[in-house]
């Protein structure tokens, strides 16, 4: 008796072709990204005020992680975590409101 299992179904019943086996070298390691030794970035004031200056001008993530030099979660987490969406969606409010306002003659 064997322990291995050896299906029963016959070949030419299934529909399509046995897969290939990707064979990997096991010599080569595969190199991982290490993130414990990788620095931490704290979020500084400065760098939160222009964060939420830039959603307020209607920047996306994306494009402040570039300006940022941060990754675009790290961006959307901390809008989330400093509790900035609030005062993004107030300041663009005001912003539309001083637009949209017909300008008194002076």
């Amino acid at each position: 008796m064997s322990i291995i299992f050896t299906p029963k179904i016959p070949d030419h019943f299934t529909k399509s072709p046995k897969p290939t086996i990707a064979r990997v070298n096991v010599e080569t390691p595969i190199e991982k990204r290490d993130r414990r030794n990788s620095p931490v970035q704290n979020w500084t004031k400065e760098t939160i005020t222009k964060l939420a200056a830039l959603r307020v001008l209607g920047v996306t993530p994306s494009q402040c992680s570039e300006l940022l030099g941060r990754t675009i979660s790290a961006c959307n987490k901390a809008t989330q975590y400093y509790g900035l969406l609030d005062d993004i969606e107030e300041k663009r409010a005001v912003l539309i409101q001083n637009v949209m306002a017909p300008q008194q003659p002076n």
